[in-house]
């Protein structure tokens, strides 16, 4: 039963790891230039956390410089994972950690990580949305 169990799990990852592919080709065209940097802030349909980071740091290696953020939903608890790129993190004295952590706010959360990266969790997942605003209105 066990072993059934973890063939089950990596199956599912492998699905998810594939939806996630895919998505990335539409994702790529919701790019938008805020103030001449690329930023593409979405709510994304996979609840595989794993998954959703591997997208964006494809995305990031694809698209080159810019800011991305994903919200992400599994049951009821929301999650935001923002990317700022190494150059724009020097450039722009930009920190994804802090700025995580103000936005986590529209899920009731928190959250927080290092310059380029960082996560939050909470449990408000229709914040996921103002979470996305916010970075935008941050950004512009």
């Amino acid at each position: 039963m066990q072993e059934e169990n973890k063939k089950l799990k990596k199956e599912i990852e492998k699905l998810q790891a594939a939806k996630a592919g895919d998505l990335q080709g539409e994702l790529k065209n919701k790019v938008q230039s805020i103030n001449g940097v690329n930023v593409l802030a979405e709510k994304i349909a996979i609840s595989d956390s794993k998954a959703a980071k591997t997208l964006l740091f494809n995305l990031e290696k694809e698209l080159g410089s810019g800011v991305y953020l994903f919200g992400l939903s599994s049951g009821e608890k929301a999650q935001l994972m923002l990317m700022i790129s190494k150059d724009l993190v020097e450039s722009k004295s930009w920190n994804a950690g802090t700025i995580v952590k103000e936005i986590a706010k529209e899920i009731n959360g928190g959250g927080g990580g290092q310059a380029f990266f960082a996560t939050a969790g909470g449990t408000k997942v229709s914040g996921i949305d103002a979470a996305i605003s916010q970075l935008k209105n941050h950004l512009g």
